[in-house]
């Protein structure tokens, strides 16, 4: 048998087979590093980027078409039925807006899917019926509000995405999405939310319409309550249901505009209108001058052919004008003064009877001095024996007055004297001890006498109390005068028996002075007026009504109704600088008759202010 190595027939050198196979694996290694990726994982990988890619259009188209649903039809509490009660009792609206994201994410990527050569990517949501289902799709989305809410943040938590050929799949992942959607949808329900919460609040719980209601009405109570109660002002409610009207609708608006940044236009245009009738009416009130007043100065806007509001013009002249002048004057109300001023029922101090005895008044005084010149040492209790103690001690007084020649008190530089007495008062004075000892009582006395002369003068100033200009008053304490009448003079004797014959004469007031008893020392007395004051007085005031009833003023009719120029307050400015001037006050007064005439006349110009 020959050996294969012995056997030289058809052998290939040993050189020539390495080449080969060496050749061969270099060409084989090369076939393998240049082919590239299998086909499938290849379109599979597009096939799933791409779909991603519109699973963000879907989403950011989901969240968009949710929000405007949401705000649209806004769920604010949650309904009684198993589906109802998926969304919490806290935060309904946004429950519902993500369960409303779930549901339009779900109904997009149903139809969202790309395709690469045959293979189809597509991504989705599970499909829920049931709540419990509905329950796990809205955990897979959350949303907040970003960017001051402004937008909205949404995430979906593993979305799946899957790459199928011939309804195999090759491949699947799950994904996290985020996008962000310009949408002020929980912004919006978040202020709602404030808006309704200070509509409901009370005042005291903290600002809304509550507190903003009350802030507006209490300077109108005041205001209205101190003009009714002081002045006597035609008011019948104080807070009638016109101002509670205006000011709940501007309380509401401020409310809009602190919780939203701004309020209802349509609204904020009402208010205006009812603002300016309101101040128009408030100004008029105490006028003759009627309601329809407003409707002249203020023109009730009118719809136009094309449904617009446009102010009423007439043809070829224009209608009221806010911009137009009004002239404002006192005459009403110089009436109304003058008619509260002759109310003598109606608080005296402002009445004119009130005002002309006021003109009358004077304070009278007892100006008195006491000089002593006798005393008797008081004697000093003596026991009546052992073991007695002392209970009660009792002093009793005995006088003795006679007339005196020593000069009475003088009077101060402004006062009137009216008397003046002088009397020696001699007092006799005994004290009583009541001692105890057991169940037995004894008494023991003692006297002693003191002697004083006393002095009494009876002075008066003359006081008016009114509203008349400080002037000197000539004659005072003697008939005459501009009507000739008492003029004060009977103010000396109603002094007298006021201060001396009420405390029991002139020897007991000397010996009240003598003991250091004496009581009343001060009285304020009036004299008695002339019968013809009160008739000079009221053809006086006529006259003066009518000077002052020309004051006036001109105003623009649109500043009077926005409360930008205020009548009466530049009215009275006007009166007080010519106050003066209308209370014509002479550099002396006749007598106090005179000074009552000048009082009434300023009471008129003052109620007037007022």
């Amino acid at each position: 048998m020959t050996r294969f190595t012995e056997d030289r027939r058809g052998r290939v050198p040993f050189a020539l087979v390495g080449v080969l196979l060496l050749v061969g694996a270099s060409t084989f290694g090369a076939a393998l590093s240049t082919r590239g990726p299998d086909r499938i994982d290849r379109d599979a990988s597009v096939a799933m980027e791409r779909a991603s890619a519109e699973t963000t259009a879907a989403l950011r188209s989901a969240v968009g078409t949710a929000a405007r649903e949401a705000a649209a039809e806004p769920v604010t509490s949650p309904g009684g039925t198993p589906y109802g009660r998926l969304l919490s009792d806290a935060t309904p609206f946004r429950d519902a807006l993500r369960l409303r994201i779930y549901l339009r994410l779900r109904d997009r990527l149903s139809v969202t899917r790309y395709r690469r050569g045959d293979v189809t990517a597509v991504a989705s949501l599970p499909g829920a019926t049931t709540p419990a289902e509905l329950r796990q799709g809205m955990e897979r989305i959350a949303v907040r509000g970003v960017e001051n809410g402004t937008a909205l943040r949404v995430t979906v938590r593993n979305l799946t995405v899957a790459a199928r050929e011939s309804g195999r799949i090759v491949a699947s992942e799950r994904r996290d999405r985020t996008v962000t959607v310009s949408t002020p949808v929980l912004a919006l329900h978040d202020r709602a939310t404030t808006f309704e919460t200070r509509l409901n609040r009370e005042p005291l719980d903290g600002p809304g319409l509550g507190r903003r209601l009350t802030a507006r009405l209490y300077p109108v109570a005041w205001t209205r309550g101190y003009a009714q109660h002081y002045d006597a002002a035609s008011i019948a409610n104080v807070v009638a249901t016109r101002h509670v009207e205006t000011a709940t609708n501007g309380a509401v608006l401020e409310t809009q505009r602190a919780v939203f940044g701004r309020s209802d236009p349509a609204g904020r245009r009402g208010l205006h209108r009812a603002t300016l009738e309101l101040g128009v009416k408030e100004f008029t009130a105490a006028t003759p001058v009627d309601g329809s007043w407003a409707k002249r100065v203020l023109p009730r806007p009118n719809p136009s052919e094309n449904g617009t509001v446009a102010l009423h013009r007439r043809r070829g002249k224009a209608g009221p004008s806010p911009d137009r002048s009004i002239d404002i004057d006192v005459e009403p109300l110089a009436s109304r003064s003058l008619s509260g001023l002759r109310t003598d029922a109606v608080r005296s101090n402002r009445s004119l009877r009130g005002v002309l005895r006021a003109a009358y008044r004077v304070e009278t005084v007892l100006r008195t001095s006491r000089r002593q010149t006798y005393a008797e040492p008081r004697p000093e209790p003596e026991m009546p024996g052992g073991g007695w103690s002392l209970a009660e001690t009792t002093v009793t007084v005995d006088s003795e007055v006679e007339a005196s020649i020593v000069s009475p008190p003088e009077v101060e530089a402004d006062e009137r004297r009216f008397d003046g007495f002088s009397r020696v008062v001699e007092l006799e004075q005994e004290v009583s001890w009541t001692w105890e000892r057991g169940n037995d009582t004894t008494t023991t006395t003692g006297e002693w006498t003191e002697r004083y002369r006393v002095g009494v003068t009876l002075a008066g100033t003359y006081a008016p109390n009114g509203t008349a200009p400080d002037r000197p008053t000539r004659p005072r304490f003697e008939r005459g005068g501009a009507l000739g009448g008492p003029n004060l003079a009977d103010v000396s004797a109603k002094a007298e028996r006021a201060l001396v014959a009420a405390q029991g004469g002139q020897d007991a007031v000397a010996v009240a002075v003598a003991n250091g008893s004496l009581g009343v020392r001060e009285r304020v007395v009036y004299g008695n007026r002339s019968a013809d004051l009160r008739s000079w007085a009221d053809d006086d005031l006529r006259g003066l009504r009518e000077e002052v009833a020309n004051v006036s003023v001109s105003v623009d009719a649109g500043r009077v109704a926005t409360y930008t120029a205020n009548p009466p307050e530049q009215l009275a400015a006007t009166l007080r600088r010519k106050r003066s001037e209308l209370v014509a006050a002479p550099a002396q007064y006749r007598g106090a008759a005179d000074r009552a005439r000048v009082g009434a006349r300023a009471a008129l110009v003052d109620g007037t202010i007022r």
